[in-house]
């Protein structure tokens, strides 16, 4: 459940089975944010911009669209835009 907190030793474990267990193109341009959101760092609003638009290529990859959006500052709200502009883009491609 959302309102269980995990320690980073435990969130690590979970991503750790993920990754190996699935295999997807996806994986591997969230992971800088999938390991900022653990590490509660952030990236930047420019590399999270870079990897949503990469992300774009990947239709209905909502899950990973919204970790990148977490993790980082968006001070701008240019990954917020940058976000829904994909999400509308996917949703009028289907």
């Amino acid at each position: 459940p959302a309102s269980e907190k995990l320690d980073k030793a435990k969130h690590m474990k979970i991503y750790k089975f993920w990754k190996q267990s699935f295999s997807s193109p996806v994986q591997n341009i969230v992971e800088p944010a999938s390991l900022s959101y653990i590490n509660k760092t952030e990236i930047s609003d420019s590399e999270a911009l870079s990897i949503m638009e990469k992300l774009s290529a990947f239709p209905k990859s909502y899950n990973a669209l919204q970790v990148v959006l977490f993790s980082c500052s968006d001070d701008d709200e240019l990954v917020d835009e940058k976000y829904e502009n994909i999400v509308a883009q996917w949703k009028s491609a289907t």
